[in-house]
């Protein structure tokens, strides 16, 4: 994947190549602490940004996520930003009771 040197994802990318087989994201299950490697967590990230400029999202696009805190959120944030988009957060917390 291609980016300019200076944005986020590109900085993303570099740090995964670098860090490639070293834990990036963890995550509590059942009582377990898991994690996912740079490697890992770098194809997640590629895959949902391609799949995001299949579905015409394009350069300065913006994209609202409305999750809660969780590690699906910020393979989506950090895809928004690999694909040129911006991200746009809406918290769960802002809805209207």
């Amino acid at each position: 994947m291609k980016l300019a040197n200076n944005t986020l994802g590109h900085l993303f990318i570099k740090q995964a190549e670098e860090l490639k087989n070293k834990n990036a994201i963890g995550w509590i299950d059942y009582d377990q602490v898991r994690f996912y490697s740079f490697k890992e967590y770098k194809n997640i990230v590629e895959s949902l940004s391609l799949a995001l400029m299949k579905k015409g999202i394009i350069k300065q696009d913006k994209v609202c996520l409305l999750s809660q805190t969780r590690k699906e959120w910020n393979f989506l944030d950090l895809s928004t930003l690999c694909s040129g988009a911006i991200s746009t957060p809406i918290y769960h917390t802002y809805l209207p009771e």
